[in-house]
């Protein structure tokens, strides 16, 4: 129990720096900068420990069935550490709720197919950016992979559940958490873990049939 509280209070801090990149993205009129600025979120979360759900579900296959409760106590602590960023912020720097009311409405009008799929793309994505940060050779081989990586998703139109609920809490306050907006990230979610997953059924893919 111990240790899931520590974990939970690591992933509040992740959600609140997910909130500082969707805040800068969101103050930057040039849509490359405020993408490859973003970045910063998953800069920090790397190098200090935090624990990002999009960062983790690539990892569900190789450790034991209870790693699948920890990966829903991270998605917990970043949804209250996004609310409150996205709290904050919509104190400090009420112009940003404009633009966020209008991501929040394009997002949760997307057919159920498209936005899974877009979730898995960005869960692909985020599984090379932070895998490669553990497995770099280099520090320029670590951060190369998180400021490429990270920019490409945002100016794809990948959706990150993460940064998606510092948007929504952003645009409607606590209220979506309790409305249909809820079944959007949950959606998100489910297919950033598919995305972070394939990958790694393919690597293990591989191992199989070269012990065959």
């Amino acid at each position: 129990m111990r240790q899931r509280c520590r974990v939970f209070l690591l992933a509040i801090a992740a959600g609140v720096m997910i909130g500082v990149g969707g805040s800068v993205y969101l103050s930057c009129e040039n849509a490359v900068v405020g993408a490859l600025f973003f970045a910063l979120g998953l800069f920090t979360i790397c190098n200090y420990g935090f624990a990002l759900f999009t960062g983790k579900a690539g990892y569900l296959l190789e450790n034991p069935p209870a790693f699948a409760v920890d990966l829903l106590v991270v998605w917990l602590g970043n949804l209250v550490g996004t609310g409150l960023m996205g709290s904050l912020v919509w104190y400090v720097k009420p112009g940003l709720t404009e633009r966020a009311l209008g991501l929040w409405e394009a997002k949760t009008r997307q057919p159920a197919l498209t936005a899974l799929l877009l979730a898995m793309a960005c869960g692909l994505l985020m599984y090379v950016a932070v895998d490669n940060f553990r497995r770099g050779k280099s520090p320029l081989s670590q951060y190369l992979g998180i400021f490429l990586c990270v920019p490409v998703f945002i100016l794809c139109g990948f959706e990150h559940s993460i940064a998606d609920m510092y948007y929504f809490f952003l645009a409607k306050g606590i209220s979506w958490v309790v409305s249909p907006s809820i079944g959007t990230i949950l959606l998100y979610s489910l297919g950033n873990v598919l995305g972070a997953l394939f990958l790694p059924l393919i690597q293990m893919g591989c191992s199989r049939l070269e012990k065959n």
